[in-house]
């Protein structure tokens, strides 16, 4: 099973972030709560971290803009999932 890491609303106004910082390599195994992307928004910024153990697809890239709501990652238990 495969999870959706979303850009969350850091505020009211917030309509999309900037991928600012990928700290993990896509196929890295991750641990619940590691930081793995960096984003950057209106008057906040955030790191992105999921909220289970697994290996990790990024189908983002830095300077990417990202609406609210929208995966930059995918966490699933095995890296078959996430084929």
């Amino acid at each position: 099973m495969k999870t959706a890491l979303v850009i969350p609303k850091l505020s009211q106004t917030m309509e999309e972030a900037t991928v600012t910082e990928i700290l993990v390599a896509d196929g890295d195994f991750v641990k619940a709560g590691q930081a793995v992307i960096n984003i950057s928004a209106d008057k906040a910024d955030a790191e992105l971290a999921p909220e289970q153990d697994g290996y990790i697809q990024i189908i983002c890239e830095v300077d990417d803009e990202i609406e609210v709501g929208k995966p930059v990652a995918y966490v699933a238990d095995t890296k078959e999932a996430l084929e």
